[in-house]
């Protein structure tokens, strides 16, 4: 409507005015030019010979310079507080970027697993956050565990932010869950193999007791999880897709009942299709995988289309080219610690 009001006037004033009446409401100047400016970001002032893969092209350039200046403003003001711990004290470029230049990640200092142990005592600040502080392990898949910290208050901040882009899933934030894994899954190294079941319960959510092979449960032991999901009336499950995709075909082949799910939520490692195929066939609700790390949480989630998306506050990356632009030769990011 705004934007049909313009093209016919081409007056700012005019449109306010004509807005407010349709819309029956105070819409005064400066708030339709600052509309107006997004519009032409977008590339929906453009010409009317603008083809629609043009406009959808010009959109995506807007939303990655609106990104990369998201990006620049949050690192500018977080190397300040880097800066108070002794290891990027010696280790970030002695002098910070300007204000308007963006910042090279190239000249910061990546870390790796081996930095982490050498150095972990300069990571830690001279005083713990408000809040408290969660300490985690990897998980050790791919080489040596490997301890890390976190702020709780950053961690609550964080996750929601992930879990937001899939609507389903952000519906059911806060409601019963259960959760399976290995007994080891925790990032506290929780050793759950043989806990009660209060004590594999906290707050919402319920661990389902596996044991350390999860391909040689007893009937004893697949009949007790199914009593307990069924009991526990989760919402969802949060489990390593190779787990419950065991545990699920062998409930299936008992014709052990089990509860109404609306989604899982696979994690922990890749989502097969084979195992998607299992899961669905079993609990007939919709899979959704998603991405993180020890040391963040959540990272990536599939939406309701299926399609992954990253939480934008979890990463950044950037890209160097030798030959045309469009042609990356090399990117990088800080990588993950975890394994």
């Amino acid at each position: 409507m705004l934007l049909r009001t313009f093209a016919e006037h081409g007056d700012v004033g005019r449109t306010a005015a004509s807005a407010g009446q349709q819309l029956d409401a105070d819409i005064d100047e400066a708030l339709v030019r600052a509309w107006l400016l997004a519009f032409a970001e977008l590339g929906l002032l453009e010409a009317p010979d603008r083809t629609r893969e043009q406009l959808r092209e010009r959109q995506r350039q807007t939303r990655r310079r609106h990104y990369e200046d998201r990006w620049n403003d949050k690192l500018r003001a977080l190397l300040p507080r880097l800066r108070e711990l002794p290891y990027y004290a010696k280790t970030l470029p002695a002098e910070p970027p300007g204000d308007d230049s963006p910042i090279d990640l190239a000249s910061l200092p990546v870390l790796d697993k081996a930095a982490v142990r050498s150095h972990f005592d300069e990571f830690l600040p001279a005083s713990m956050p408000a809040g408290g502080i969660r300490w985690l392990s990897t998980s050790g898949t791919t080489g040596e565990r490997q301890q890390v910290v976190r702020s709780l208050a950053d961690w609550d901040a964080s996750q929601p932010h992930t879990w937001a882009l899939n609507r389903v899933v952000e519906a059911a934030r806060g409601e019963r869950f259960c959760r399976l894994t290995t007994p080891f899954c925790d990032g506290s190294e929780c050793h759950l193999r043989g806990a009660s079941r209060a004590e594999r319960t906290r707050g919402p959510r319920l661990s389902l007791d596996s044991g350390l092979d999860i391909a040689a449960l007893s009937p004893a032991r697949l009949e007790q999880m199914a009593a307990e999901l069924r009991e526990h009336e989760p919402a969802y499950v949060l489990a390593d897709p190779s787990y419950l995709a065991m545990f699920a075909d062998q409930a299936l082949r008992r014709r052990l009942p089990l509860p109404r799910l609306r989604f899982v939520i696979t994690a922990y490692e890749l989502c097969s299709a084979l195992h998607r195929q299992v899961i669905e066939r079993t609990f007939e609700c919709p899979v959704y995988d998603a991405y993180g790390a020890t040391e963040y949480g959540a990272l990536a989630v599939q939406c309701e289309a299926g399609r992954y998306h990253v939480n934008p506050g979890a990463s950044s990356s950037s890209c160097a080219t030798t030959g045309p632009a469009t042609t990356p030769a090399s990117c990088s990011s800080p990588p993950s610690t975890s394994d």
